[in-house]
């Protein structure tokens, strides 16, 4: 799923940054990650798109 991710976010360059929050479920604290090289639009097709890959309630638009 992971580079089926990447696939998208690709074919989507922009000017947002990419986080990454992964929660492992083992008890283990939640890490954050930002990617140095992506960077997205984020329209509502990279949204929807990425929904279809990851699933609908793990991908969110976070405004800083």
């Amino acid at each position: 799923a992971f580079a089926e991710a990447t696939k998208v976010l690709e074919a989507h360059p922009g000017d947002a940054p990419v986080e990454v929050l992964w929660r492992s479920g083992n008890g283990e604290r939640d890490r954050r990650f930002r990617s140095r090289s992506l960077r997205v639009n984020p329209e509502a097709d990279t949204l929807r798109e990425l929904r279809e890959v990851l699933g609908e309630t793990r991908v969110e638009l976070v405004r800083a």
